[in-house]
């Protein structure tokens, strides 16, 4: 992970986390913290020195820029109760200075001129540090508009995606209706083919006129000729009668006439 500087709001996170890590994982002192917490933000090197996150800073913001920033999230986020509890802690001395140098001789003048000097330090110091504190609102109405900007393109993203399944089904239907159409037309196909065989069988179960005609015809054929055979069986048989009339008469002329040869050779 990479980010520009620690000014970016990604950097200000950074700067949450690194503080938590040296304060509670660490255990680092709070006067100890300070100081390391300026030298990280001062100096980008000085980051994976103290800190095992793993993030590149791309440049460092140098001395002053590193200091108010160092003042913006770390001085006033965390220790400005601090500074709070020492301008009370100042202002409760300076009235006991001067509550004594009133009723007794034993403060002088020099002391309760330094408790003033001091309590106005102080206060110069609240003042200054005032004006860096850090822009709590400005931060998270950026981290609004970043999270209402995440929000849009996951909302976005999310359209697209109910888009494209919409395409999907869409081409998907457009298939199934194809499928359907062809499937309307196989079926409109076998529907007449059946229709053609049913008219098949019933012109083959219920014959028509010309079939019988020529069935007719054809039985007529048939006993005429079945006539004809009839005549030509009855006119084999008498020619085979009279062939065999034939062979006896001549048998029997040969026989006669072989015994009259022999009668007439013995006398």
């Amino acid at each position: 992970m990479q980010i520009t500087s620690f000014e970016t709001i990604e950097g200000r996170k950074l700067l949450k986390q690194i503080y938590f890590e040296l304060k509670f994982q660490k255990t680092i002192n709070s006067f100890s913290m300070l100081f390391i917490m300026w030298r990280i933000i001062v100096n980008k090197n000085n980051l994976h020195k103290y800190s095992e996150i793993d993030v590149d800073i791309s440049y460092s913001l140098g001395v002053i820029k590193g200091t108010f920033l160092w003042i913006e999230e770390v001085f006033i986020r965390y220790y400005f109760t601090v500074l709070n509890a020492l301008i009370y802690f100042g202002a409760a001395i300076l009235l006991l200075l001067v509550g004594l140098r009133k009723f007794s001789n034993l403060i002088s003048d020099t002391t309760v001129i330094m408790g003033f000097v001091l309590e106005a330090s102080l206060l110069i110091m609240m003042f200054i540090f005032l004006l860096f504190s850090p822009k709590d609102d400005l931060i998270e109405e950026i981290q609004g508009i970043d999270s209402t900007n995440a929000d849009s393109e996951e909302l976005i993203n999310e359209i697209g995606e109910i888009a494209r399944d919409f395409a999907d089904a869409s081409l998907k239907l457009g298939y199934i209706n194809q499928n359907l159409a062809e499937i309307h037309q196989s079926q409109k196909m076998m529907i007449n083919q059946l229709v053609e065989l049913t008219r098949s069988f019933h012109k083959l179960a219920s014959p028509n006129d010309e079939m019988l005609q020529v069935m007719q015809s054809t039985n007529q054929h048939l006993s005429s000729f079945e006539q004809n055979i009839e005549s030509l069986n009855k006119q084999l048989s008498v020619i085979q009668s009279s062939n065999i009339e034939f062979e006896v008469k001549k048998q029997v002329q040969e026989f006669l006439t072989s015994k009259l040869i022999n009668e007439k050779a013995a006398k």
